[in-house]
């Protein structure tokens, strides 16, 4: 048979109904959703349960060892697995602003490694402001502070710092950036794949006539537990296994499709239609159905996904496109499999079973 007349052939049949190919799709549908959609579900909540873990300063932590911290020795941390980056601080004298005249605001050196962790975009000369003192002075990056003694200070950059660690140094400070050169007083690290290696390692920052010493090391933000290692709950997830049974279940529709319409289809065998044109046939049919059942499961997730951010006031663009692509991947393995188990049940149609079909229609 031509390719033409199988693809006239298969039109007809999908035209007429007989391929049911409305309610196979519907019911693909509904099996990729349930197992595909349910398992990006948690996907996204383990995503956004690690973006809360990180926003809220949980991975945030600091050595501190007054005068005992080598800056390049800290920094040097940000080679470490797991770790986002690194920098170091160190006390210097307070600053009186001129529209806060009446109190003292902290200041603080700050090692170019701190740069990554508090999100600074620019290296341009200047100070670093905390995001609450950006807000009380009115003062935004490329302008000036003002201090009480008429001289002023250009202001660089407004870092930005987690509102559960407003009790922390560094949510009232004006940073200076400093060479690394010297000692200091803290070593910090973002650390988002946590093991007892990478904060041990944080030691390495001390300086060589306090080594032997006690330093405190302190997670900032304890209230979320210690560690929320994202490729690690990922990987174990227990809605993994849906992707396992997405891909049976559409192999066992398509072989329900094919099984449905034996009659019709050992009866063509016995008017003379070939095993490989039937087999084509049954592919261009299934085809026709599992192609758009995927289509609208991928539409389906995505809108999900971005009601749910929206919902949380979140950007539902971020992301959108992983979320799909890892979505994708099942749902046409899943169709693929549908269209393999559905071509091969209709290669092995045997028309000497013809009268034995007809007998169980």
């Amino acid at each position: 048979m031509r390719g033409r007349e199988l693809l006239r052939e298969a039109t007809r049949n999908l035209a007429t109904g007989t391929t049911r190919a409305l309610t196979l799709t519907l019911v693909l549908l509904a099996i990729l959703v349930v197992t595909i959609g349910m398992d990006q579900a948690g996907v996204l909540g383990t995503r956004l349960d690690h973006a809360r873990f990180r926003a809220e300063g949980s991975t945030l932590w600091t050595l501190t060892s007054p005068g005992g911290i080598d800056a390049p020795r800290c920094e040097a941390l940000a080679a470490v697995p797991g770790v986002v980056g690194a920098g170091a601080t160190r006390a210097r004298e307070d600053l009186r602003l001129a529209v806060l005249p009446s109190t003292t605001t902290r200041a603080m050196d700050a090692s170019p490694g701190l740069r990554t962790i508090l999100g600074i975009p620019t290296a341009a000369p200047g100070v670093w402001l905390s995001p609450n003192l950006s807000a009380t002075t009115g003062t935004d990056p490329g302008e000036h502070l003002v201090l009480t003694d008429g001289t002023t200070v250009p202001v660089a950059g407004a870092y930005t710092f987690p509102e559960a660690l407003s009790w922390a140094a560094l949510s009232t400070a004006v940073l200076t950036p400093t060479p690394s050169a010297g000692v200091w007083d803290e070593c910090w690290a973002d650390i988002e794949v946590h093991h007892d290696g990478n904060t041990a390692a944080m030691r390495y920052a001390l300086t060589e006539t306090t080594a032997g010493e006690q330093p405190q090391l302190t997670q900032l933000n304890t209230a979320n537990g210690r560690s929320h290692n994202l490729a690690t709950l990922l990987a174990d997830r227990p809605t993994r296994w849906l992707l396992v049974g997405a891909p049976v279940l559409a192999a066992l529709l398509g072989i329900a499709a094919v099984r449905a319409r034996r009659l019709e289809l050992a009866a063509a065998r016995h008017v003379g239609v070939t095993r490989t044109d039937l087999a084509a046939q049954t592919a261009l049919e299934t085809t026709a159905w599992a192609g758009p059942a995927t289509i609208l499961t991928l539409a389906l997730i995505g809108l999900g996904r971005v009601a749910l951010l929206s919902g949380t006031g979140l950007d539902p663009r971020t992301g959108l496109t992983t979320t799909l692509l890892d979505a994708a991947r099942p749902a046409a393995l899943s169709a693929t499999t549908a269209v393999a188990a559905a071509t091969l049940t209709a290669a092995a149609t045997s028309p000497h079973l013809l009268y034995r079909y007809f007998r169980e229609r």
